[in-house]
């Protein structure tokens, strides 16, 4: 069990890493997208930044990303299947109990890489340099208690976000193979991963939006969340869906296509 968990672990942040490698551009501008008080839509906004940073800050924050693959998508993809076999028999899990395995591993993985999250939202955001620089002047500046912004929506976000992906991708895959011809294999996870990357972004915008806005003032969750409504309305926690599809819809392609091939090859076998 131990042997299955730790290899599941790296499985999980192996593939997010590599998906990540692809996908961080379009993060970068999301999280700017996110955090201003205007936006100029996806393409004004890529095109600011890289006429003022430069095109390598569209990879600003990779370190981080790494870091938070290792605990977040490390945690969240390892422990989904082990919390769903004990919620269910492992066959014939039920939609629900793949949703509350989703929810749970969601919430342990966003809990334990939320510290790094901030330094990569920060990072992003162009506030810091590196990221060592960004996580000793945090740490002397702000106090450890800097590593708990954001905690609740992020958590939130990982439960939402993995619950609709993991859960629906879970899902989508088992009801193709029973209703159509599809067969395990590069085109079965394509089509399951493509409706998974629509439903994630839409019920997660709101928590990420939140979350960005939180780890980049350093302000509470309720005072965010009370002057985006006032300044933008409902409309506003939807803010920079565009690009969190375009990252979230490669991404979670990427992520369940490498994942499952990665699965398959350490003999944990396929979802």
């Amino acid at each position: 069990m131990a042997d299955a968990l730790c290899k599941g672990v790296l499985v999980g942040a192996a593939s997010s890493s590599f998906a990540g490698l692809f996908t961080n551009p379009i993060d970068v501008v999301k999280t700017e997208m996110q955090v201003a008080s205007t936006t100029h839509g996806l393409l004004g906004t890529l095109r600011s930044r890289v006429a003022r940073l430069g095109v390598v800050s569209l990879w600003w924050g990779v370190p981080a990303m790494f870091i938070r693959s290792l605990f977040y998508a490390g945690i969240r993809l390892g422990t989904y299947e082990p919390i769903k076999h004990t919620l269910a028999t492992p066959d014939r899990p039920s939609v629900w109990s793949k949703v509350l395995a989703g929810v749970l591993s969601g919430s342990l993985g966003a809990a334990a890489a939320n510290p790094v999250e901030v330094i990569k939202t920060r990072l992003q955001a162009g506030q810091f340099s590196s990221t060592a620089v960004a996580f000793v002047t945090v740490a002397r500046q702000e106090g450890a208690t800097a590593f708990g912004a954001g905690l609740v929506p992020h958590v939130l976000r990982g439960a939402a976000v993995t619950a609709s992906q993991i859960g629906c991708y879970d899902e989508v895959k088992q009801q193709l193979r029973r209703s159509t011809t599809l067969r395990e294999g590069l085109p079965l996870r394509f089509a399951a991963a493509m409706v998974a990357g629509v439903v994630t972004t839409t019920v997660s915008s709101p928590f990420d939006v939140l979350k960005s806005r939180a780890m980049t003032t350093g302000r509470s969750v309720p005072a965010v969340a009370a002057e985006l409504l006032a300044a933008s309305g409902p409309h506003g926690f939807f803010k920079g869906w565009t690009p969190q599809y375009l990252r979230l819809g490669p991404h979670t392609v990427i992520v369940f296509v490498v994942y499952d091939e990665l699965r398959r090859r350490v003999g944990l076998g396929v979802l």
